[in-house]
């Protein structure tokens, strides 16, 4: 695409809308064409993004192509990743010129608008200066209808007179040189008026017109040799990643082969290590069973000894108990003889206390005469019934 093509010509020209159509498409036609360079920029990006990712899967694999043998020398890990590193360089090389193509493309509206207000600015200059031109031409105009008035009544007036007067025609001949001096002089200053402001649009329209196309022949210059340099990069970084993948399924066969023969050595000695183990699992299960029969011993001779201990310890309970009922049956005829004795006497002190007609009943002894005297209270109670009443502990 070629630079921005102004419209030319002078004022007539500077006010038909169709320089202003043109010129607006052209910047318009300026702003897809950078639009069209960055999505080959961004597109560009992600076939190399695709292309990395799918070099990175493939080496990855472990099932491998058969690849003839190649006689060319052997690209070192270390040329890779630097022609990896490279490549994310050129990629962010890349993403920056993205960044830059979209300054440019705002930088272009900005100019745009710039150039659209300045186009109104000097419209509008040029409208108020055409309104101001026609004021004055009216005015001039006015002036000379009104001189031509005169002079036509004063023509009148000459032809009525008998004599003429030749001082009258000199000062209207002057008269009319200073009217058509000043009217030439209008006519000059107008159109150095619009000369001057149309050679100022020129001089402007042609400075813009220069810069805006040494920056698009700049940007356009950059773009291609970041294109080139990241073709080149690409093409040999395809002869790297091809002999990385041929060395790299070399060196994966001799691991497989090498990984087989240490694993047929790992099963041998897994084998033997194996039949160690199981002799001294053996030998652990039998020293088990010999303790566990000593523990099986222990544990019946302790159960033996603690049988005869219960046994013993049933007979001492038996005694004990024996000698208890014994002494309870002792007591239990201590205390129906006690009452046999006191029952008698309490009717009889009854009895004479009611023939005497006291109301007064006699005075029973208190609890604590029963606790201090005797350990049984057998009073208004069955004989064969006895309550035990236990003294305060201290």
């Amino acid at each position: 695409m070629t630079g921005i093509r102004l419209p030319r010509g002078g004022a007539s020209t500077f006010n038909g809308k169709s320089s202003k159509k043109k010129y607006r498409q052209s910047l318009e036609d300026q702003i897809v064409f950078l639009e069209q360079q960055l999505r080959q920029v961004v597109e560009e990006k992600q076939k190399l993004k695709l292309l990395y990712k799918h070099r990175t899967r493939v080496n990855r694999q472990e099932k491998e192509p058969e690849v003839p043998s190649s006689s060319s020398a052997s690209t070192s890990p270390i040329a890779i990743e630097s022609e990896l590193q490279d490549l994310q360089a050129s990629l962010s090389q890349l993403e920056a010129q993205r960044r830059d193509l979209i300054r440019t493309k705002r930088d272009l509206e900005r100019l745009k608008t710039e150039y659209q207000s300045k186009l109104e600015t000097l419209q509008k200059k040029y409208d108020v200066s055409l309104l101001d031109h026609q004021t004055t031409e009216h005015n001039y105009q006015t002036q000379l209808e009104l001189l031509e008035q005169q002079l036509l009544e004063q023509d009148a007036d000459h032809d009525d007179a008998s004599s003429p007067h030749e001082e009258e025609e000199d000062s209207h001949l002057l008269l009319e040189q200073r009217i058509q001096q000043a009217q030439d002089q209008a006519v000059v200053d107008f159109w150095n008026q619009q000369e001057g402001g149309t050679a100022q649009l020129e001089r402007l329209r042609h400075s813009m017109e220069q810069q805006h196309h040494q920056q698009l022949q700049q940007e356009r210059q950059r773009t291609q040799q970041a294109l080139q340099k990241q073709r080149d990069k690409m093409r040999a970084l395809a002869k790297a990643m091809a002999q990385r993948e041929h060395d790299l399924q070399m060196q994966e066969r001799a691991a497989k082969k090498q990984a087989l023969q240490e694993e047929q050595e790992k099963l041998i000695l897994t084998e033997a290590q194996e039949e160690e183990e199981r002799q001294k699992r053996i030998l652990d299960l039998q020293e088990k069973a010999k303790q566990q029969m000593e523990e099986r011993n222990k544990l019946k001779e302790q159960q033996k000894k603690q049988v005869e201990e219960e046994e013993r310890l049933r007979r001492d309970d038996k005694s004990k108990r024996e000698k208890a009922d014994s002494n309870n049956t002792a007591t239990k005829s201590k205390a129906s003889s006690l009452w046999n004795r006191l029952v008698p006497q309490a009717l009889q002190a009854k009895r004479q206390v009611d023939t005497a007609g006291s109301t007064k009943p006699p005075r029973q002894p208190s609890i604590e005469y029963w606790q201090r005297r005797v350990p049984w209270q057998p009073i208004f109670l069955p004989p064969n019934t006895v309550v035990q009443v236990t003294p305060k502990k201290r």
